[in-house]
């Protein structure tokens, strides 16, 4: 579920919600379908992992231990594992590209605004 809203703080246009398969974009890039298709595959690569933990929880233990893992797994994922972060940044990025961002723009953004060290070049190897 994307919702559009008037300005999101920082510097991003577009997020995922924390521990929500829900994404907010600012209102102004309400046609841009490459960043909609951006946050829509970090909506699904949070459902995935959601799946996963959620039905490993169940099997090991409980609902009341496993929802709360489940919501939280990705985000903790994303936030403590750069290569998990890489990994969902680059798969991201690859949908935008589809949609017309250049390959250039998108390896900036991943060296510039995500925390990884990576080098503009080492990222654009990783969308090619």
């Amino acid at each position: 579920m994307i919702f559009y809203v008037d300005k999101i703080n920082g510097v991003a246009a577009g997020r995922k919600v924390t521990m929500l398969p829900v994404a907010i974009i600012e209102r102004r890039y309400k046609c841009d379908k490459g960043l909609r298709a951006h946050e829509v595959e970090h909506i699904k690569q949070y459902c995935v992992l959601f799946v996963i933990v959620g039905t490993l929880g169940l099997l090991l233990t409980n609902a009341a231990v496993a929802l709360p893992a489940a919501m939280m797994a990705h985000d903790l994922a994303y936030t403590a594992i750069g290569k998990y972060r890489l990994w969902c940044e680059v798969k991201a990025y690859k949908k935008q590209i589809q949609h017309g961002l250049s390959i250039d723009k998108a390896a900036s953004f991943i060296s510039k605004y995500y925390k990884l060290q990576l080098t503009v070049d080492e990222a654009k190897k990783l969308l090619e």
